[in-house]
């Protein structure tokens, strides 16, 4: 079931985890003065501190589907009584350069109704019944990386069994080199049964479908 139809949901938040590589605090004054100017519809909350280690980078498995890795920002939908809900939209690194326009959209999408698709992609989209991580390896310098952050999350946005979240590799080399990345954007989709698949390239919301396999 698409998450709360195509009608407006409510007000949103982001959960940041500012531990780990530079950009920290750029991402937390970028979010603040966001939810400064959005006379109350967005709020910011900090996530539980992560563990550190000698170096004082926050630690995370490169191994894992959607890695913990941060510094992150998480949008989420918030209730009247302002508890933060994580949807499955998130920025690991600092969602500026060419992605800052994808993470506002992000929000716009988030929000509800969002970015208008056609009635195929919609039903497309609400059909999805299985869980679908999608992780979005990209560099703020890329000019296609954009489109692709924003179709993978425009589905996400829609149906909550989808997640989608982009990762800076100038900040997680570690993911560039599990995933021998040699251009930008790469695409790991992993399945419901753990089985994954890796893409390249820019893509719009019915090839993103095409590649979950919906």
């Amino acid at each position: 079931m698409a998450r709360g139809g195509w009608g407006v949901r409510s007000a949103q938040g982001f959960r940041l985890g500012l531990e780990g590589a530079g950009g920290s605090e750029e991402r937390g004054v970028l979010s603040t003065e966001l939810a400064g100017l959005s006379g109350g519809k967005l709020s910011v909350a900090k996530a539980d501190p992560a563990d550190e280690n000698a170096q004082g980078r926050a630690e995370f498995d490169p191994a894992g589907v959607l890695p913990e890795a941060r510094p992150e920002v998480r949008i989420c939908t918030r209730d009247d009584d302002g508890t933060l809900h994580p949807t499955g939209l998130a920025f690991h690194g600092v969602p500026s350069g060419h992605e800052f326009n994808s993470f506002v959209l992000a929000l716009y999408n988030a929000a509800g109704p969002g970015q208008k698709v056609d009635d195929d992609t919609a039903s497309r989209i609400e059909r999805i019944s299985d869980p679908v991580n999608v992780m979005l390896l990209v560099s703020l310098t890329c000019t296609m990386c954009p489109t692709t952050v924003l179709s993978s999350q425009r589905i996400a946005a829609e149906n909550p069994k989808v997640r989608a979240e982009a990762y800076d590799l100038a900040h997680f080399p570690e993911l560039k080199d599990r995933y021998n990345v040699m251009s930008v954007p790469c695409i790991v989709i992993t399945g419901a049964n753990g089985d994954q698949k890796v893409e390249f390239g820019k893509k719009s919301v019915p090839q993103m479908l095409d590649l979950i396999g919906a």
